[in-house]
C-alpha cells in the first residue's frame, strides 16, 4: 500500500519549533498517518473477527460427537484428553492476542513481536493434539484452522506493512525528531557548560596573574634579596666548618695507627673517642687531656716501645709534634665561631618570612595553573563537542524526509531561540 501520494501538489511553506515538531508531526503528515492507522485497524479488526468466530467453533468441537459408535473405550478416552488439550491450546493462544490500545509502528512492533513468540509456542503446543483430534473430527479442525490461518495471515500481512518504505520511513522521521530534540538539550547543556566554563576561565586568569605579581613583589623586595645574602653567607660558612673539622680529623687519621698501639697501654677510652670523632672529642675535653697522651705517644715511638716500622717513625713523630696546645685551641675557637655564625644565619633565615611566603604563593600559582590548564582543555572539549552537533544533519533529514512523504507543507525547522517572524 502506498501513504504518500504520487502527484506532488505545490506545498505551502510553512517553520515549526522543535518543541512542537513533535506534536506538529501528526498534522504535518496527518493523511499518511491516517493510512497507516486504517490499514492496521482493518487487520487488527480481522484479526479479532476471527478469534470471535473460533470460539464456537470449539464449543462445537467440545460438545461433537464420534460417527462411529464401535470406537474402543479406550480410544475414546485418548481422543477425548486431546481435544480438550487442542481446545485449551487454542483457547490459550487467542486469549494472548491482545489488540493494542493505540496503534502506532511502536505499538505494532510490540504486538508482533508478541505474536510470532505466542505462534510458535502455540505450533510447539497444539501440533501432536491437533493431528490426533483431526483424526476424528477432520472437517470441525479445517474450519478452526481456517480461522487460525486468517489471523496468521494477518500478522504476516501486518509485517509485511511495517517492513515497507512508506512506514520505515514514518518510523525513522519520528525517531529522528526525538533525535532531534536530545540533541538540542545536549547541545544547549553543552552552551551552558562551556559560557560557566569561559567564566571560570577568565577567573582563574585573574587569579593567576594577582599570584604571579605576587611572586614578582616578593622577589623585588628587600627582605627577599637578604634571603640570598644569608643563604650564600650560611653555605659558604658551613663549607668553611666542614673543611676546617676535615682537617682536624685528617691529623688523627695520620697518627690512628699509633694511637691505636698506645692505646693498649694507656688510656684506651679516650684515645677511642679521639680514634672515632676527634672533633666531638676535643670539645668535650676542655683539659686537652689529649696532649699527655700524644707526649707519651711520642716518646714509646723514640723507645722503640711501639711496634711500628722504622721509616713510619719519623713521620709519625714530626706529626705528633705538631699537634700543640696552639693548634687545639685555635682549632676548637675556630670551629665554635662557626658554629655560632651558622646558628646566627639559620636563625634569621628562619625569621626571615620571605621564602615561605614565596612558597606558598608558589605553590597556589601551581595550582591555579592547572585549574586553569584543565578549564582549557574543558573549554576546548565543549568546543569540539558543539562544533560536531547533529543539529542541521537531523533538521535536514527531518526536512527531506517531509519532502519525500510528499507532505502538503513544505517544513522549515527551527530553535526556538531562532524564532522569528512566519513565513
Amino acid at each position: 500500500m502506498l501513504f504518500f501520494r504520487k502527484e506532488k501538489a505545490k506545498p505551502r511553506k510553512t517553520r515549526v519549533s522543535v518543541s512542537e515538531l513533535q506534536e506538529q508531526y501528526q498534522n504535518l503528515l496527518g493523511d499518511s498517518l491516517n493510512e497507516f492507522e486504517t490499514e492496521v485497524s482493518r487487520m487488527l479488526r480481522d484479526t479479532e473477527d476471527s478469534k470471535r468466530e473460533i470460539v464456537p467453533l470449539l464449543e462445537e468441537l467440545r460438545n461433537a460427537e464420534l460417527n462411529n459408535d464401535k470406537t474402543p473405550m479406550k480410544e475414546r478416552h485418548f481422543m477425548e484428553g486431546n481435544r480438550l488439550s487442542y481446545i485449551k491450546t487454542v483457547n490459550n493462544f487467542a486469549s494472548k492476542i491482545s489488540e493494542p490500545e493505540d496503534i502506532s509502528d511502536e505499538t505494532a512492533r510490540v504486538y508482533l513481536a508478541e505474536y510470532a513468540e505466542n505462534a510458535d509456542e502455540f505450533k510447539k503446543a497444539s501440533f501432536r493434539p491437533g493431528q490426533i483430534t483431526s483424526h476424528f473430527f477432520g472437517d470441525l479442525l479445517k474450519r478452526i484452522n481456517a480461522q487460525l490461518a486468517r489471523i496468521d495471515k494477518n500478522s504476516k500481512d501486518l509485517l509485511a506493512l511495517m517492513k515497507s518504505d512508506s512506514v520505515k520511513l514514518l518510523s525513522e522521521t519520528k525517531n529522528r525528531i526525538t533525535a532531534l530534540q536530545k540533541e538540542i538539550e545536549k547541545n544547549e547543556a553543552h552552551a551552558k557548560a562551556l559560557e560557566q566554563a569561559e567564566i571560570d576561565y577568565e577567573e582563574l586568569k585573574k587569579e593567576r596573574a594577582f599570584f604571579e605579581q605576587r611572586v614578582s613583589s616578593i622577589r623585588k623586595n628587600s627582605s627577599f634579596a637578604q634571603l640570598g645574602e644569608l643563604s650564600s653567607l650560611l653555605r659558604r660558612t658551613e663549607e668553611e666548618l666542614k673543611i676546617t673539622d676535615a682537617e682536624f680529623i685528617d691529623n688523627f687519621l695520620q697518627i690512628e695507627k699509633a694511637l691505636k698501639k698506645f692505646s693498649k697501654s694507656d688510656d684506651e677510652t679516650l684515645i677511642g673517642k679521639y680514634i672515632d670523632d676527634p672533633v666531638s672529642t676535643v670539645l668535650s675535653d676542655p683539659d686537652l687531656r689529649i696532649l699527655g697522651i700524644l707526649a707519651k705517644t711520642s716518646e714509646a715511638l723514640k723507645s722503640g716501645a711501639l711496634e711500628i716500622e722504622e721509616k713510619k717513625k719519623e713521620k709519625l713523630a714530626e706529626k705528633i709534634a705538631s699537634l700543640s696546645r696552639e693548634k687545639f685551641t685555635k682549632f676548637i675557637i675556630s670551629h665554635n665561631d662557626l658554629t655560632l655564625k651558622i646558628n646566627e644565619f639559620s636563625r634569621r633565615l628562619k625569621q626571615n618570612n620571605s621564602q615561605r611566603e614565596l612558597d606558598d604563593i608558589k605553590y597556589k600559582l601551581e595550582h591555579v595553573q592547572k585549574k586553569q590548564e584543565t578549564a582549557g582543555e574543558n573549554i576546548k572539549k565543549l568546543n569540539q563537542q558543539i562544533e560536531n552537533s547533529r543539529i542541521v544533519e537531523f533538521k535536514e533529514s527531518i526536512e527531506n524526509a517531509f519532502e519525500t512523504m510528499n507532505s502538503p507543507i513544505e517544513v522549515e525547522i527551527y530553535e526556538d531561540k531562532d524564532k522569528k517572524g512566519g513565513v
